[in-house]
């Protein structure tokens, strides 16, 4: 005679053990985002942060063609954090809090790694497709308020910004010598020599000219 009882039993335990199966394999998925996010993020700044020291001016037709992916990667790297923000969990949440935390969130990180983007990923692959020696004039947009932006490292010493209308900040320059960044002013000249590929020029030189550094 069947025990409806031990029916039940063997019932709920075969339940049980397919929803902890489900929830393993959800939580296996939950995991393997998560990883993909973190690498996928640290791998954004660490490109983000070679792009602000290389050297590199990114070419006008590559910047319209991976403005758009780059907007799309960085809001898809910041939805996470989003999502932790509203639950409380953010990484940013005992810094910055309220109106100041949503607005880095939202709008400030997206907006830094697109850009970063814009600049890095170039000066990245521009290593591994062929390049000639050119010499290229752009525009000065501004400089920055200081000789050395930062003196214990001398990352990039006599740094001004480029006209650009495709990038928010404009490409920057460095290695200018202090009196030519002492003479120059938005609306001068600039020539850099170096390695120019479809991605852009990685410049080795920059310099004013002959007529607005004939003092130095």
């Amino acid at each position: 005679m069947n025990n409806p009882l031990r029916g039940n039993h063997v019932s709920d335990t075969t339940l049980t053990a397919v929803t902890a199966a489900v929830r393993g394999k959800h939580s296996a998925w939950i995991s393997c985002l998560a990883t993909f996010w973190v690498i996928s993020l640290l791998t954004s700044l660490v490109i983000t942060i070679y792009g602000i020291y290389a050297r590199f001016v990114p070419a006008n037709h590559f910047v319209d063609l991976f403005t758009i992916p780059s907007v799309i990667i960085a809001i898809l790297l910041v939805i996470p954090m989003l999502l932790f923000h509203f639950k409380g969990r953010s990484p940013l949440r005992g810094t910055f809090k309220g109106t100041l935390g949503m607005l880095v969130t939202v709008v400030v990180l997206p907006v830094a790694l697109s850009q970063g983007l814009l600049i890095g990923v170039p000066s990245l692959a521009h290593h591994f497709v062929p390049s000639d020696e050119m010499t290229q004039s752009h525009t000065v947009s501004r400089k920055s308020p200081t000789y050395h932006r930062v003196r214990r490292l001398k990352a990039c010493n006599g740094r001004l910004y480029l006209e650009s209308d495709r990038l928010l900040l404009g490409p920057q320059v460095c290695g200018l010598g202090r009196n030519e960044w002492n003479r120059a002013s938005p609306g001068d000249r600039i020539y850099l020599e170096g390695d120019v590929s479809w991605f852009g020029m990685k410049y080795s030189q920059a310099r004013l000219p002959a007529a607005n550094s004939s003092t130095d």
